[in-house]
């Protein structure tokens, strides 16, 4: 039984209850993360649902909010365009 599922039985934790013992115990994640690489392997249908899961909670957490959805746009497309870059010298 990896640390993560130890420390939070499914039942009498919410999700924002083992986020924030995430965030203020990494070592509980980090414990999870290791388990998880030695023990799994997911197909790739499996890392997608996965992904979405994540992207869900997090939506659900507040943390994608209409306001802030172009905030950084232009460091991104700088930094897209600077890899981007590279690569192509690189396979040139």
């Amino acid at each position: 039984m990896c640390a993560c599922s130890a420390a939070f039985p499914r039942n009498g934790h919410d999700s924002r209850q083992i986020l924030e013992a995430l965030i203020t115990q990494p070592h509980i994640l980090e414990d999870f993360e290791r388990d998880l690489r030695r023990k799994e392997h997911f197909s790739l249908e499996e890392k997608f649902a996965l992904l979405q899961g994540m992207y869900e909670l997090a939506a659900k957490l507040g943390h994608f909010r209409r306001e802030r959805a172009l905030e950084g746009i232009e460091d991104d497309i700088q930094l897209a365009l600077r890899l981007n870059s590279i690569v192509s010298k690189s396979t040139d």
